[in-house]
């Protein structure tokens, strides 16, 4: 089992990703478990994408471009760029505690704006 495979749980609608997931092995594993492909694409050598593929590429990044600052800012400044722990049970910890402190940041950055 492939690591794209072992994120698939198999209760998901749709498959979210940028270009780099592109190819018959995604495509054969989104049809397998009946999800909708949301994948983006990406031009060939020296060739720009058609209109078509360009709109369905926006598309696809509002959603995108809505989750992808939430795993920069973990990145970059909380530190997960790496897991300091090895195991599943403590990375899985580390990770539940980062999203709780993102939680309670964005909340009470909310609360400060919104009164």
């Amino acid at each position: 089992m492939d690591s794209l495979e072992a994120l698939v749980v198999g209760d998901e609608a749709e498959f979210y990703a940028d270009s780099a997931y592109i190819g018959p092995h995604t495509r054969a594993l989104l049809s397998r478990h009946g999800m909708a492909d949301r994948v983006q694409r990406r031009g060939a050598r020296g060739r720009k994408l058609c209109p078509a593929k360009r709109a369905r590429n926006r598309e696809i990044g509002v959603t995108r471009g809505r989750v992808e600052p939430i795993f920069g800012h973990w990145t970059h400044l909380l530190g997960l760029g790496r897991s300091r722990f090895m195991g599943v049970v403590r990375t899985r910890i580390q990770i539940a505690l980062t999203a709780t402190r993102w939680n309670l940041w964005k909340g009470a950055r909310m609360k400060q704006l919104c009164g």
